[in-house]
């Protein structure tokens, strides 16, 4: 005889002492496994189908590899601001003034060490064609406009005439048309006497 008792879901025997399996019962028993686990394995509303495994592993590569190229690209510092010049924004420029004094060259101490520097004559236009500005002869430009860059490589580029290093700003003043036997076709003009410069300096 089957058992007395039976479990909840699958009705399965549940022996007691004085009962008396038969073959028959513990059949009936597999069967009911059987079919419980086939129903199981087989809903694929429960499973993940091989289609599917197949394609989340494709959406798992392509993700890794995504997150492989935008951590390669935030840390490609030749696109993106250092942390430096992040905090530089928040900086205005500064303006710096002199007077020229003939001297061909002439340092100048800035108060913090600008990135871009910009120069010009008060009262000039940025360049002129003509007669060498102290000595009226010759010919060629003279620039009283200039830029600078504290990075030497920067793309911007910087003026004849004009270098920087730190807080150390040189301007360089043509003496004449003629340079070591030379004839000069440009002539930087940031240090004419008694002529008066504003520079910009951008942090």
């Amino acid at each position: 005889m089957s058992s007395t008792n039976k479990t909840e879901k699958l009705m399965l025997n549940l022996w007691e002492a004085d009962d008396k399996p038969k073959r028959q019962d513990f059949n009936e028993d597999n069967i009911r496994l059987e079919a419980a686990i086939t129903e199981h394995s087989e809903n694929s509303s429960l499973h993940v189908t091989e289609a599917l495994t197949e394609r989340m592993n494709t959406l798992e590569g392509a993700a890794a590899a995504a997150e492989e190229k935008i951590g390669a690209h935030a840390e490609d510092a030749s696109i993106h601001m250092t942390a430096e010049q992040i905090a530089a924004l928040g900086k205005k420029p500064q303006v710096y003034r002199y007077t020229g004094d003939g001297s061909e060259s002439r340092r100048h101490t800035l108060p913090f060490a600008p990135s871009v520097v910009i120069i010009f004559m008060n009262a000039a236009p940025p360049v002129n064609y003509g007669p060498h500005i102290i000595t009226g002869t010759g010919e060629g430009m003279n620039y009283f406009c200039g830029i600078v860059c504290q990075d030497s490589n920067s793309s911007l580029g910087s003026s004849f005439g004009l270098t920087i290093n730190g807080k150390s700003f040189t301007t360089r003043q043509s003496q004449g048309p003629i340079n070591n036997g030379v004839s000069m076709g440009g002539f930087p003009c940031y240090n004419v006497s008694g002529k008066n410069y504003c520079v910009i300096l951008f942090p």
